[in-house]
């Protein structure tokens, strides 16, 4: 089976991450709709927020959360059969599925109405856990940094002030990863030869708020 088989479970994780799409307003879709290096033009406008139906083919009319649920699960328990006897040289490509459709089928979960933990939630969607950290630590670092680092206020009030001037607010994330995406863009041109039209647009489900936590 080899890569085809892969390549049918990609396509796979794919069909139902687009169809997900239209149930997760957490969703961001940065998107190119051939091979990077082969575009020579955009079919859809910077304005969408859906993928267009003819990304999605004959899955446009979408299927129920209930639906996704049960066919990722099956498509993980899948990989991981697969894995069992899975050739070295495919092991990473096999893990990053593995993992990957472990992701949806959790988000799935969680768009159905299930409740996690905080450390539930960050293992199901992103596989990292917050250590568990004495918090007085911290307060001794501060005061090490307090004697140590000269100011007319409070090392504290420093410190608050430093998040506020590096946070992003919600209503600026958008146009963040939008110049990011460009940039990259714009490198990628230099350094790869690659057209100057084949820049990745992003599509939101939706556009992000102050009130958005």
């Amino acid at each position: 089976m080899g890569a085809s088989a892969l390549n049918a479970f990609g396509r796979q994780l794919v069909d139902l991450t687009l169809n997900k799409t239209r149930y997760d307003n957490w969703d961001l879709q940065w998107f190119v709709e051939g091979p990077f290096w082969r575009r020579t033009k955009m079919d859809f406008s910077r304005d969408y927020k859906q993928i267009p139906d003819y990304e999605l083919g004959w899955m446009k009319h979408g299927k129920s959360l209930r639906e996704i649920l049960d066919e990722g699960q099956v498509l993980h328990k899948n990989l991981l059969e697969y894995k069992k006897t899975a050739m070295e040289k495919e092991a990473a490509r096999v893990n990053y599925l593995v993992d990957h459709v472990a992701n949806l089928v959790f988000r799935t979960r969680m768009l159905l109405g299930d409740k996690f933990t905080f450390d539930e939630m960050t293992q199901g969607l992103y596989d990292v856990v917050c250590p568990e950290t004495d918090c007085a630590k911290f307060k001794e670092v501060c005061e090490e940094l307090e004697q140590a680092l000269p100011g007319t206020s409070s090392f504290n009030d420093r410190l608050v002030k430093f998040k506020e001037r590096i946070l992003v607010k919600p209503e600026y994330l958008l146009k963040v990863i939008k110049s990011t995406t460009k940039a990259w863009h714009d490198i990628a041109v230099e350094k790869m030869d690659v057209t100057g039209n084949s820049m990745p647009r992003i599509r939101v489900g939706e556009l992000p708020t102050p009130d958005m936590v």
